[in-house]
């Protein structure tokens, strides 16, 4: 009988969740992952706008769950956010993922990004609204309950498509332990938080 790989990701969200689910059963077949949802603090603001607060956010939910869970193969933290273009003056929204295995070893991946309308942005940056909020007042057809990047892809690209691609891209290392040794060695949750 085949190992069932446990793993606990740091929310609740059913879209998250379900993207980690197919993210585990693309890469390891339809029977091998159990996944536990767990809503754990950020330590970020609600509304990321900087890379630094997107993997800030993901590393802190890993850490909270990897010191308070002890029996998973694998910690998940998901983080939404935007980061301002340096061209222009647009925000770009992507998503980190922060990935920890047992021993303690973690690693990181990121989506690709996109840019949202300028209109929207501003009703982030001087409204103060989050960017669902914004995009309800911005698109009249905005459902919102299937993710931003839902509706700008006309429904090509969900929210759990998303966070199953970046969960992928996160996993890469633990996939080639042999390639990626130095990396995840150096890359462990009993360094000084801080240092991260």
């Amino acid at each position: 009988m085949n190992k069932i790989t446990k793993i606990i990701v740091g929310t609740e969200n059913s879209d998250k969740i379900a993207g980690v689910q197919n993210a585990f059963r693309r890469l390891f077949g339809s029977n091998g992952a159990k996944i536990t949802g767990l809503p754990v603090s950020s330590g970020v603001p609600k509304q990321p706008t900087s890379e630094d607060e997107n993997r800030r956010g993901a590393f802190n939910r890993v850490y909270q769950l990897f010191h308070a869970r002890h029996d998973y193969d694998f910690y998940i933290g998901i983080e939404s956010g935007l980061k301002e273009s340096n061209r222009h003056s647009l925000y770009i929204m992507r998503d980190w993922v922060c990935i920890a295995n047992k021993l303690g070893q973690i690693s990181e991946g990121s989506g690709g990004g996109n840019y949202l309308p300028q209109d929207v942005c501003d009703l982030i940056r001087h409204g103060g609204m989050s960017v669902n909020a914004a995009m309800h007042q911005i698109f009249s057809n905005y459902a919102g309950n299937n993710g931003v990047l839902a509706h700008l892809t006309k429904g090509t690209i969900g929210r759990e498509e998303e966070v199953a691609q970046v969960t992928m891209r996160a996993m890469i290392p633990f996939l080639f332990p042999h390639q990626y040794g130095s990396y995840l060695n150096w890359c462990r949750l009993i360094r000084d938080k801080q240092k991260h």
